[in-house]
């Protein structure tokens, strides 16, 4: 696009005076909004914007889907606004799908502007954002402007914030870095109330949106259901523990390029402490990572079971059916990690690494075993923590249960809903 290329080839200082300009028009809207009737909380209408919706895969596209079936079968009238994919969008009952053929390009916003129609003041509009997820490479700044203008209730729930600014990062990385970082702005400024899946964003964004207001922490609850069949969960232990010989250590992930080097050091230790334990991996590319693995190290390959992306039922059940789970993060456990969250959400004792981002609250409840940062060490540490918490089924137990107490009393879906149905229509920030 036209205005993507001239962003591309500004420097720095064009992108500040671009980001100033965008920020000014947001600064204003926020001043002028909510100047409509509140609505009665009981004709709650949601429109929630979202760059990917099931049938595409992704923590967020799961999450939504979720949502939107949470809040319509609380009663709510609920709209999604989703590019439109290969496949038609996954259909359930009391949730409107609007697929968008143009996504979140001209079209597709004129689209979205049709389909909302004048304000209304029982509206609420509800933004799952991810920059990459809007397209143009994560530089769609005029989808953020063009939200900013209209004048529903508007919240905003920051999955992700911006890309970093990092000394002697390439030009095309700073521009990014800019051109997320006055996306956020934008979004923040104009929103009568944030959400964010971390509260680390919340501290991040204050850092660099002046005057902004203070986000509401909304962790990201499990994607996968939470009662898997009992007979199902037996047949896996069963099959992988060949009869309750070996113990199960899981993992659950999409086994990206950051992760796979922490699993594999994890694994390698793991496998060389405790020789009667097997890995169980379950997620998207699980099945193309234990094959690698196994090349490399072919006496692992007897130890690991492999079940790549599963229906929900079904990998419910096989992270259920694991003694012990391990989840190595590079930046450390969170709670916008849905991976962690599946584990909490089915009572399996959990051992995660401590880092950049995590918050307090893994350390102050005990209910995860901690190692700290995302070194060989560390990962070497991790294997020790699941190999005792594999020679000790009642320590074991009692770690699943704070998990899945912890996951009851903050993270799960039906704390989501509660807080957002909670939330007084057009609610004034100070501060901007």
């Amino acid at each position: 696009m036209g205005w993507l290329d001239a962003t591309e080839e500004r420097d720095t200082r064009g992108l500040g005076g671009l980001a100033k300009r965008a920020l000014r028009q947001a600064k204003g809207a926020a001043r002028t909004r909510a100047r409509v009737r509140p609505a009665d909380p009981a004709e709650r209408s949601w429109h929630i914007v979202v760059g990917e919706y099931p049938p595409m895969r992704g923590g967020v596209s799961d999450y939504t889907r979720e949502l939107a079936c949470a809040l319509a079968k609380a009663g709510d009238e609920v709209h999604v606004w989703a590019p439109a994919a290969r496949g038609p969008l996954v259909e359930d009952p009391g949730v409107v799908l609007h697929p968008l053929v143009d996504g979140f390009g001209p079209k597709g916003m004129v689209a979205l502007a049709r389909g909302l129609g004048a304000p209304d003041p029982k509206k609420r509009l509800l933004v799952q954002y991810v920059a990459q997820s809007f397209g143009y490479k994560g530089l769609n700044l005029p989808f953020c402007l063009a939200l900013a203008s209209r004048r529903e209730d508007f919240s905003v729930m920051f999955h992700e914030v911006a890309h970093p600014f990092e000394r002697g990062q390439p030009l095309r990385h700073k521009v990014l870095a800019g051109v997320t970082h006055a996306m956020a702005a934008v979004l923040a400024y104009r929103a009568n109330r944030i959400f964010v899946s971390t509260s680390t964003w919340d501290e991040y964004l204050r850092a660099f949106v002046p005057g902004v207001q203070r986000a509401r922490w909304l962790p990201v609850p499990s994607g996968i259901p939470r009662d898997p069949s009992p007979s199902r969960i037996a047949e896996v232990r069963a099959a992988v523990s060949e009869g309750g010989r070996f113990g199960i250590v899981g993992h659950f992930g999409t086994y990206g390029s950051v992760i796979v080097p922490l699993l594999e050091q994890s694994l390698l230790a793991l496998f060389a402490r405790h020789a009667t334990c097997k890995a169980l991996l379950a997620g998207g590319r699980g099945i193309e990572f234990a094959e690698q693995l196994s090349k490399k190290h072919p006496s692992m390959r007897s130890r690991i079971v492999a079940i790549g992306h599963q229906p929900g039922e079904e990998a419910a059940a096989h992270l259920a059916a694991c003694d012990v789970a391990i989840q190595p993060y590079p930046d450390g456990i969170t709670s916008r990690r849905t991976t962690a969250m599946a584990h909490l959400a089915l009572g399996v004792p959990l051992v995660a690494n401590e880092g950049t981002y995590s918050e307090s609250i893994w350390r102050d409840e005990l209910a995860v075993e901690l190692v700290r940062g995302a070194t060989a060490e560390a990962m070497g540490q991790m294997a020790d923590r699941a190999c005792a918490l594999l020679a000790d089924p009642g320590r074991a137990k009692a770690l699943g249960a704070r998990g899945l107490g912890l996951y009851d009393r903050l993270f799960a879906l039906e704390r989501t809903v509660e807080i957002l149905r909670s939330q007084a229509p057009f609610e004034r920030r100070t501060g901007v």
